[in-house]
């Protein structure tokens, strides 16, 4: 699986992170469907994460493959 990791360039010190999960109801879209992460969340102090997981019907819900 992919996700898109975004943080502040010059942070030294350990940061606070979300993890943003898109709303595609486990049928659609993908970890790009996000908020402009740099603007609203590395601007201000957060490591940003936007994961992406298996989309049904490809993948059965709740079967092996969403573990």
């Amino acid at each position: 699986m992919l996700l898109d990791l975004v943080r502040p360039a010059e942070a030294e010190q350990p940061l606070p992170a979300v993890v943003w999960i898109h709303g595609g109801g486990w049928r659609l879209q993908d970890q790009t469907a996000c908020p402009d992460l740099v603007q609203h969340f590395a601007e201000h102090g957060y490591v940003m994460v936007s994961i992406d997981y298996r989309l049904v019907p490809e993948t059965r819900h709740l079967g092996p493959a969403q573990r």
